[in-house]
Parts: C-alpha cells; sequence; structure tokens
C-alpha cells in the first residue's frame, strides 16, 4: 500500500458539477458558478482501491450541536491511523446527506479528492426553470471541465471571491431598477451600505442608482 496513492486525482467522468448561489442573467443567457465534487462512494471505492477493504474503517459521531463527525481510520505497518472532520445535516437528504458529506470531509485529510480545492469555481453557462419570478439552476448548458484552469487553492479562493463579489453587483442593479419609488430606493442603499458596503460604493451600483433616480423624476414630472 502506497499512501500517496489516495490523492491521486479522479477521472473527469468522475466529478461532479454543483451549482453555487443563483443562476445569473446578462443579455438573456444564464450562466452560475460551477463547485467541484466526488460521491462519498468515489471515497470508499478509493479507500478500497489503495488500502484494502480490510485495512480501513470509519466512525460516526453527533455533537449536541448537530455537527456529524466522520473518522477514518487506515491501517499503517499494523497501527490504526486516524483523522477525522465534520459536517451539518444537508437541507435534501439530512442526517445521510451529512454522514456523507463528513466522509468527503474526512477524506480529504487523507489527500483523497483535495487537488478539487485547487481548481477554479468557473461561470458556466446553464439552463434554468423559472418559478414565482425567480431562476433557478436546472442543469449545465457546456460542460464545466471546458471553463476549469488548474490553479493555487488561493487564487481559487481569490476566484471564486472574485465572481461572488460580480454576482452582489449584479443583484444590487436588478433590485435597484425594480425600485417603484425615491423611498424604497433610499431604504435600499440605506440597507446596502450597512449589509454590502463594498458593494454600495461600487462605481457600477452608484450609476444605477443615479440612473433610476433621474428616471424617477422624469416619471413624477410626466
Amino acid at each position: 500500500m502506497d499512501i500517496k496513492d489516495l490523492s491521486a486525482e479522479f477521472t473527469p467522468e468522475a466529478v461532479h458539477w454543483r451549482v453555487q448561489g443563483q443562476p445569473y442573467e446578462r443579455n438573456g443567457k444564464f450562466s452560475a458558478m460551477a463547485l467541484a465534487y466526488i460521491d462519498a462512494r468515489d471515497v470508499m471505492d478509493r479507500l478500497d482501491a489503495v488500502c484494502g477493504p480490510e485495512n480501513w474503517q470509519d466512525e460516526y459521531e453527533v455533537t449536541p450541536t448537530g455537527l456529524i463527525i466522520c473518522k477514518i481510520g487506515v491501517c499503517i505497518d499494523s497501527q490504526w491511523v486516524w483523522k477525522s472532520d465534520g459536517a451539518g445535516e444537508t437541507a435534501v437528504e439530512g442526517k445521510k446527506g451529512g454522514m456523507s458529506d463528513a466522509l468527503k470531509r474526512a477524506a480529504v485529510k487523507w489527500g483523497i479528492g483535495r487537488y478539487l480545492y485547487r481548481l477554479d469555481s468557473p461561470w458556466v453557462a446553464c439552463n434554468v426553470k423559472q418559478k414565482n419570478g425567480k431562476a433557478y439552476w436546472k442543469e449545465w448548458a457546456e460542460n464545466p471541465w471546458d471553463k476549469v484552469k488548474t490553479t493555487t487553492y488561493h487564487a481559487a479562493e481569490q476566484a471564486q471571491e472574485g465572481a461572488a463579489f460580480e454576482a452582489s453587483i449584479a443583484s444590487a442593479i436588478t433590485a435597484i431598477e425594480k425600485e417603484p419609488d425615491f423611498e424604497g430606493l433610499r431604504q435600499f442603499f440605506t440597507d446596502l451600505a450597512h449589509r454590502e458596503p463594498k458593494v454600495a460604493r461600487d462605481e457600477r451600483v452608484i450609476a444605477a442608482k443615479d440612473a433610476r433616480k433621474a428616471e424617477l423624476n422624469r416619471k413624477e414630472a410626466a
């Protein structure tokens, strides 16, 4: 057994992509941020292949706050070595989903899938479904792998932060354009300045606010 083999990359087909946040519309087309992940079964298969089914085990514990802790033990030179991590219950699968997430997090401590955290989280074209005036992700319209470049973890974090900021800008501009009157516009900007001051100071958001004020002035004058 070579423990380093746990860190080997998976085939692209084994890596899945989930949506992060809400889809963003531009010129009638939607895109969303894609985050790479692997299934819990892929973790188990990797442990079986590298360690042997008899040389690894997992244990679970639920803390008083509901956090699910997974411990993965690997037998190395006749000694059990343990690494652990935790996750909360998921909105869809509850404890079952929390156990799967905890297993995957603990597996990262062993190097399984750790490289996925060093990938870009690209904005990818997607199809959406509309409900109550909002757009929800339905499926990817292109392969997320086509948008990915291997990068450092720090750079990936910066890319995610930048993408999230751009999404906040777009959301603020959309909200400003829909404000029906001056009072609503004033209240929105007051809340935005407290909640996301950097977004409120962005020149694009300020320009959208000024444009909406001018539009409301024209309506009043008419």
